[in-house]
Order: C-alpha cells, then sequence, then structure tokens
C-alpha cells in the first residue's frame, strides 16, 4: 500500500486527517478520491474473502485519473521534490550506478545535467562548498577520495579500507540533496586550473587526446589531460576511475603511446605524472 493511499484509508475509518497528515493542501474530498481509485490497484484486500479479479469498469478508470491528478499536484507543492509516476510517488532525480574497470571507482549515472559543458573536472578532499557545493557534499561521505564531475556521470573514487555497500546509499543520498537545493554543481568560488599555451607539437598531441581517446576514458569514468611535452615524452594526468586502475599501463601504452607515436613521429614514450 502506497502511502498516500494508507493515509486515506485511515482518514476514512476515522483515524486522521489526510492533508495534515503530510502537509498538503489537498482538499479530503480529493484524499477519499484516491482511496477510492486505490481500492481497485493498490490496497491488498484481506485473506480468506478475496473478490475475483475484474477488468477495471468506466467508473474506475475515472478514479484513478482523479488520483493521479490529485498525486501530481502533491508532488508538484511538496517541498521533497517528487514526482508522480505510474501512480507511486518517486524521486524526482532517476540515478543508477555502473561500474568501471577501477574496483575502486563506480559512476553514478544522473538523470540531469551536471556540468554544462567542458570537459570532466576532478576535485580532492577539502574542497570546499564555495568551489563545487555539489563535489562538497560527496566528500563529505566518509570513505570518499575524489569526486569526478561529467556531463551527466560522476565518478566517485573511495579508500580501499571501505565497501561500496557502506558508501553507496550516503553518495546517492548526498546527489539528491544536492539537486533537491536547487545548486549548480560549481560554485562562485570556482576558477578553471591555468594552462599555458601549446607549441605546435603539444597543439597536435592535445588534439589527438581530446577528440580520440578522451571520450573513451571517460566512458569508463576517467579523465586524461596533457600536463606537457619534453624531449620526446608526453607527460599526461590520469584522474578519476584512472587512478589506480589495473588496466591504466596497458591503456597508456598499447592505445595512448601506439596512437600518437603512429601520427606524430616526433613522440616517444607516454608516462603518467
Amino acid at each position: 500500500m502506497s502511502r498516500i493511499s494508507a493515509y486515506a484509508v485511515r482518514w476514512r475509518r476515522g483515524g486522521t486527517t489526510a492533508p495534515e497528515s503530510v502537509n498538503s493542501p489537498v482538499s479530503v474530498a480529493s484524499w477519499f478520491a484516491i482511496w477510492r481509485a486505490s481500492r481497485t490497484d493498490s490496497l491488498v484486500r484481506p485473506t480468506g474473502n478475496e473478490a475475483p479479479p475484474r477488468s477495471p469498469s468506466p467508473t474506475d478508470r475515472v478514479w484513478r485519473r482523479r488520483r493521479e491528478f490529485v498525486v501530481w499536484r502533491w508532488c508538484r507543492d511538496s517541498p521533497r521534490r517528487q514526482e508522480c509516476r505510474g501512480g507511486r510517488l518517486e524521486t524526482a532525480l532517476r540515478i543508477h550506478t555502473e561500474r568501471t574497470p577501477n574496483p575502486a571507482s563506480v559512476k553514478w549515472v544522473v538523470g540531469q545535467t551536471v556540468l554544462e559543458s567542458g570537459r570532466p573536472l576532478n576535485f580532492e578532499l577539502g574542497t570546499p562548498r564555495e568551489v563545487s557545493p555539489l563535489a562538497a557534499r560527496i566528500l563529505a561521505v566518509p570513505g570518499v577520495t575524489s569526486v569526478l564531475l561529467g556531463l551527466e556521470v560522476i565518478t566517485v573514487s573511495k579508500a580501499e579500507d571501505v565497501g561500496w555497500r557502506e558508501l553507496g546509499q550516503a553518495v546517492t543520498r548526498a546527489v539528491q540533496d544536492w539537486a533537491a537545493a536547487g545548486e549548480d554543481a560549481l560554485g562562485a568560488a570556482y576558477q578553471a586550473p591555468p594552462r599555458a599555451p601549446d607549441d605546435e607539437v603539444e597543439a597536435r598531441i592535445r588534439a589527438i587526446l581530446e577528440s580520440e581517446i578522451a571520450p573513451y576514458v571517460e566512458r569508463d569514468g576517467g579523465e586524461i589531460d596533457l600536463v606537457g611535452f619534453r624531449d620526446g615524452v608526453v607527460e599526461v594526468a590520469l584522474r578519476g576511475a584512472c587512478v589506480g586502475c589495473p588496466s591504466s599501463t596497458v591503456t597508456l601504452k598499447m592505445g595512448v603511446e601506439a596512437r600518437l607515436r603512429e601520427e606524430i613521429p616526433e613522440v616517444v614514450s607516454v608516462v603518467a605524472v
């Protein structure tokens, strides 16, 4: 039985006044409409004398539509920012997790835009709320070591002595609280890290990294960025799920280095710094 159906039934039996029970502006008559519509699909009938299943009548359909409208009104006015889907109350933010090649990192796929545009941004412990309200909320969860924010993906990395079973719900709750507060992912104090101008070779390296390699790395919850190029050695920074990943060395040598040496003769090797 859903929460609304339970309140409606208790009101019908004289146990409580439904609108005050949930701080909703919906009238008592509308709550009775919810209860009436719920009789055909939400309420659990007593055992022993169950009525045989029947097809919903036109009247039942009318009551069900009225219930859906009333529930939608309650969700719209709720400070918890909930919405009605299929006659049930669910959180407005749809979140699911995906594994990465790194067992210490997991992606949270969020049903809304996190960053408007640009490359993923990495935040470490100690990030203040003024720089990133979202990252600060997640980093406040004990056991979280870093957060990588993408367009619609949040990659969370943890310490080795903490399990995902303990962190999962806490991280999800932090993301939901951020969405409910209506905050931006980046705060007013955020400043993009400075970057020195690239020479001709570095510009070619960066173009290949950003157009061909970075999309595949970001798909696994990581980030790769060019740090510099000197004496034939390409220095890159790995962030997110790439940090400590067992396959990062193979990716650098067999993937990144091979591709860069194929296109740019000046490249001798690629190292992570």
